[in-house]
């Protein structure tokens, strides 16, 4: 069976974490093959010094959401990731246990936990309840089929960035016929917690 390729896809406007979001990619036992920040001022150009498979793009955007349909238009993987600028990976584990379960598998959806930080800390649900309830994987952190994350492009759910509906891009690509989800309870990605989805909305 072809052992399929992965991506990190970095959407970033201002903001200094990102090295270490960056670095928590370079960390990896088994290595991302490609490492894709999408930065419209140009400003962090430089972290393509840090490794060959790490790649700057500089090109305007909307919003966080159409910065992330440019990251995955530019993803040549068979399988993209995506990771905000103050998020990072919590071991070096992330990508081997996605591979092995990939490779092994015909789903399009590889999903560990993540860990909600903010004014609290909240881990998202075991692998349980995404398979077999309402609950969705997070959009950060869940490793998408590329072309899957190409079809439904998501800026296109989105209300010119006042409110995030990334749970109805997710609901629409799980949709999809065929549509197979693994992953494992790990807890896999630390992500900064902020925005409408995070603040007590149901």
């Amino acid at each position: 069976m072809k052992m399929p390729t992965f991506a990190l896809l970095i959407p970033v406007f201002d903001d200094d974490r990102v090295t270490l979001a960056v670095a928590s990619g370079l960390s990896q036992s088994v290595p991302f093959d490609e490492i894709i920040i999408q930065n419209p001022n140009g400003k962090y150009r430089d972290l393509e010094k840090l490794s060959p498979s790490i790649r700057v793009i500089v090109e305007p955007d909307r919003n966080l959401f159409d910065g992330l349909d440019i990251l995955v238009a530019n993803a040549k993987s068979d399988f993209v990731t995506m990771i905000g600028s103050d998020d990072f990976l919590l071991d070096d584990g992330f990508v081997s246990r996605a591979k092995a379960k990939l490779t092994e598998s015909a789903a399009q959806i590889y999903t560990e936990r993540s860990l909600m930080v903010g004014k609290g800390i909240r881990p998202w649900p075991k692998l349980w309840w995404v398979k077999n309830s309402p609950v969705l994987p997070s959009h950060f952190g869940t490793f998408f089929e590329r072309n899957l994350a190409t079809k439904y492009r998501m800026d296109h759910y989105t209300d010119h960035d006042i409110y995030g509906n990334d749970s109805v891009w997710l609901r629409a690509v799980q949709a999809e016929a065929g549509t197979r989800i693994v992953g494992s309870d790990e807890i896999g990605l630390c992500m900064e917690a902020g925005g409408v989805s995070t603040s007590g909305w149901v």
